[in-house]
């Protein structure tokens, strides 16, 4: 039990030395109801300009968005966030599982999704682009993006299904992938494995 509370103890501060993890988010609404039974797709580091999209607030005009104003974060309407931190999926690749939006009767969560991820693959995620399809909005109904990673994102409309539409998150920052120890770190952890397994065979033969 010693020893193995020498290398657990080893290790926490081994990696108590690493940089903060800038690597973990989370997509979330903050919107009862609004976002109905809608399905989601998400990639990262899309080609892709955010020109074309109404950046921060869009209406449903009936036949497309026109641009709202707004004045921060809102709860009244469907709103979708990428924020930093979560307890989350691993991410292996830039193309992330598809999620829906929680079905009708599932109260208190009805028409919400809260999905947290680790990137961890390989490469920073420079923007990320979903497109969300049946989504239950009439006209008048009023998007809304935001984020603490990145500066703009925007809505695209692609047709009414209900409402199919397009979210990209780009420009201001990025998501780091998951950090890798530096090669002294792991060498100090590997030897304090040996020496506790040298400690352990020494216990046996006395």
């Amino acid at each position: 039990m010693r020893v193995a509370g020498v290398v657990t103890g080893l290790a926490m501060l081994v990696f108590a030395g690493l940089p903060a993890r800038a690597d973990v988010f989370t997509i979330s609404s903050a919107t009862p109801d609004f976002w109905g039974t809608a399905h989601f797709t998400a990639d990262a580091n899309v080609e892709e300009s955010i020109d074309g999209f109404t950046q921060d607030c869009a209406v449903f005009n009936g036949e497309g968005f026109s641009s709202c104003s707004t004045l921060g974060p809102t709860t009244l309407d469907p709103t979708i966030r990428i924020t930093l931190g979560g307890d989350p999926t691993i991410l292996h690749t830039t193309h992330f599982p598809d999620f829906d939006a929680a079905p009708t009767g599932s109260l208190p969560d009805e028409g919400e999704f809260h999905n947290e991820y680790d990137n961890a693959s390989g490469v920073p995620f420079e923007n990320i682009f979903l497109t969300a399809t049946e989504v239950p909005a009439g006209p008048g109904t009023t998007f809304v993006c935001f984020s603490d990673i990145y500066s703009q994102c925007g809505f695209k409309f692609l047709g009414v299904h209900t409402i199919d539409l397009q979210i990209f998150f780009t420009s201001g920052g990025s998501i780091a992938s998951s950090p890798v120890p530096e090669p002294g770190s792991w060498a100090l952890l590997l030897t304090a494995i040996g020496a506790a397994g040298l400690a352990r065979r020494k216990s046996r033969l006395n």
